[in-house]
């Protein structure tokens, strides 16, 4: 019997690695050895000292491979992890078996007119809220401007991880999609209001060998909220 490929678990935004715990230890109990990669600016151990981009972070995971002496790996991203996941894909790499996308926005948002509104805004808004006397609505009118452009994650960042975020959802990834050979599994909650099930939908249409599960009633959070069927869809298709 073959040697089973390591699973490494690639979080989405800001999302803590501890978060996905429970699917890594149901991989690591069917035999496999499951890794969560914790991304600079994610977690306190690992402060971002400058802004990244994808490419930055598709390094680190390259050299964590490195360090692990991974012979085969089977990656499973959700979300922004699905960002990095791509472009590894993209890139034919040796070691790379099989690729999970959960969640993970494909394509540079349909509505990037709302999106570069919400940059030239929040810059004009910045200087409003400036002045003392408005000062103390700052904050209030940040979070309903994010949350009208789409941009909740920008909430939660500032300094070099506020820049990197810019420089991530910029990113076109279809041409890494159209360069993927690897069999790759999108695997969508029903009901996530984040990236929705169409998105996925059209990935597997730019993936060549790609096959996707939805799972009912499921949301953005699947990995965790869903970790048993998702495990168990993942499991079936390695």
């Amino acid at each position: 019997m073959d040697k089973l490929p390591s699973v490494i678990i690639l979080p989405g935004w800001r999302v803590s690695s501890n978060r996905y715990t429970d699917l890594k230890e149901r991989f690591n109990y069917a035999g496999y050895l499951a890794y969560v990669f914790g991304f600079a600016g994610f977690e306190p151990d690992k402060p971002l000292d400058r802004p990244m981009s994808l490419a930055d972070y598709a390094l680190d995971v390259e050299n964590f491979i490195r360090e692990k002496k991974i012979k085969k790996a089977v990656l499973i991203g959700h979300s922004f992890g699905g960002r990095v996941g791509i472009l590894l894909a993209g890139n034919d790499l040796d070691w790379l078996s099989v690729l999970v996308l959960t969640g993970t926005p494909g394509f540079v948002p349909v509505n990037s007119f709302k999106r570069n509104l919400f940059l030239i805004l929040s810059k004009i808004g910045k200087l409003i809220f400036s002045f003392p006397i408005l000062n103390i609505f700052s904050s209030i009118s940040k979070k309903i401007l994010y949350r009208l452009s789409g941009s909740v994650d920008y909430l939660k960042v500032d300094g070099n991880l506020k820049k990197t975020f810019q420089s991530v959802i910029r990113e076109d990834l279809e041409p890494f999609m159209k360069k993927i050979k690897v069999p790759t599994l999108l695997i969508w909650g029903e009901d996530d209001s984040m990236v929705s099930v169409s998105i996925a939908r059209k990935m597997k249409k730019t993936i060549i060998n790609s096959h996707i599960e939805v799972i009912s009633n499921g949301t953005h959070g699947i990995p965790f909220n869903n970790a048993e069927e998702f495990y168990k869809l993942v499991e079936k298709f390695i």
